[in-house]
């Protein structure tokens, strides 16, 4: 169980999950996530993240139970257990990606930052987006929801 003191501290030894709803984002065969199953919506431009680090020795249907407890109406198809390591070894323009714990919604929730939309659709900083966001899928490791 994470503590309120800890919710916001995240160290190079964590791990995370992100919730992956849609077939269509990864490859059964071939254990791929595509870059679209890291892709956000809303105004914050942060990409949620639950941690799991605690739950992955021995309690890995609490972790699907986070993602079917966070959406109740869709189906969760799998997920994809990133590194924070790997996560701050990818860059944004010339910044470091990290990892941040947030009070907003369920206690294990967390955001990749900082991933900017670009504004009135610059190809360059959208071409920019979609790297980052395949470098992202390319260090997750694919886990396929089993009901």
């Amino acid at each position: 169980m994470i503590s309120k003191k800890e919710q916001g501290k995240l160290t190079q030894d964590h791990i995370v999950t992100r919730y992956i709803f849609e077939k269509s984002y990864f490859d059964k065969e071939s254990k791929e996530i595509y870059f679209t199953a890291f892709s956000y919506g809303g105004d914050d431009h942060r990409i949620s993240v639950y941690r799991i680090t605690d739950l992955l020795k021995h309690d890995d249907q609490s972790i699907w139970g986070i993602g079917r407890e966070w959406n109740p109406k869709r189906t969760l198809h799998a997920r994809g257990d990133l590194k924070v390591k790997s996560i701050e070894n990818i860059k944004y323009f010339t910044q470091s990606l990290f990892v941040e714990g947030n009070n907003i919604g369920p206690y294990r929730h967390c955001c990749i930052n900082p991933i900017l939309l670009p504004h009135n659709n610059e190809p360059w900083r959208l071409s920019l987006v979609e790297r980052t966001l395949e470098e992202i899928a390319k260090i997750a490791e694919l886990r396929e929801a089993h009901d």
